[in-house]
């Protein structure tokens, strides 16, 4: 009888210090690359150039446990909406321009471009919708550059072939600034990651060729080019975790 009073006494402490015994994996830290398209407008001196644009992009950011935020991105920026005519002092008389072969060219013009940027800012988390979900607000710097790029299918005109289209691209570069506003969500199980919001730019830019052929003169006028892009981007979070026992 004491025998089996004393193993009844000993299995009940063993359940107990079993149950009180407990392992805890918390993620302090969020490492999530991921890629994002989007469609924007311009404005300042830009809108003079092109027209609405395209953007697709990637990059790295890390998130705290805190809410802190901070990364670096790269976004190519395209479009088919040139409006300023660099063209205007090869053209005929009939609207074309003669190509190599004597004939009219098939010429096309496209927006083409980058940011590359840093950024920093915080999560503003809401409750019930997951511990790393809410409101981003970020802002960072970077570097904006933008030119037109010329497409002839044949390569039948000499002007625009290298080095003589770099008098017409009008590439231009310089600092940028930049902030984005929108939501952010990790859900719990990981599948369904995403961000979505907006995202302003703003970029102190010149002409890096100094010199248009088209105009016969240089060009060192500043610039203020404005981007407000609409953006969607899909996450792929990597927790960082450590392991809590307690009892």
């Amino acid at each position: 009888m004491k025998l089996d009073c004393s193993i009844f006494i000993l299995a009940f402490f063993l359940s107990v210090m079993l149950q009180g015994q407990d392992t805890v994996q918390k993620a302090s830290n969020f490492v999530i690359p991921h890629l994002h398209y989007g469609v924007g407008l311009p404005g300042g001196d830009l809108a003079d150039r092109f027209g609405s644009h395209f953007d697709l992009g990637v990059g790295t950011s890390v998130l705290t446990q805190k809410g802190l935020f901070f990364g670096f991105g790269f976004n190519l920026l395209f479009g088919s909406d040139v409006k300023e005519n660099v063209l205007s002092s090869l053209l005929t008389t009939e609207g074309g321009i003669i190509g190599t072969d004597m004939q009219f060219a098939s010429i096309f013009l496209r927006e083409r471009g980058y940011h590359a940027y840093g950024r920093a800012g915080f999560l503003f988390k809401i409750r019930d919708l997951g511990k790393a979900s809410g409101i981003l607000c970020t802002g960072g710097i970077g570097v904006l550059s933008h030119r037109i790029r010329f497409v002839d299918d044949f390569d039948s005109i000499i002007q625009l072939s290298e080095p003589y289209s770099r008098g017409y691209d009008r590439l231009s570069r310089g600092v940028s600034f930049h902030q984005f506003l929108g939501y952010l969500h990790l859900s719990k199980n990981r599948l369904v990651n995403f961000v979505a919001g907006f995202e302003f730019t703003q970029g102190l830019t010149s002409n890096v060729r100094r010199y248009n052929y088209d105009q016969r003169s240089t060009d060192t006028d500043r610039r203020i080019d404005l981007l407000s892009t609409m953006k969607i981007g899909w996450l792929f979070p990597i927790a960082l975790t450590r392991e809590q026992r307690y009892y």
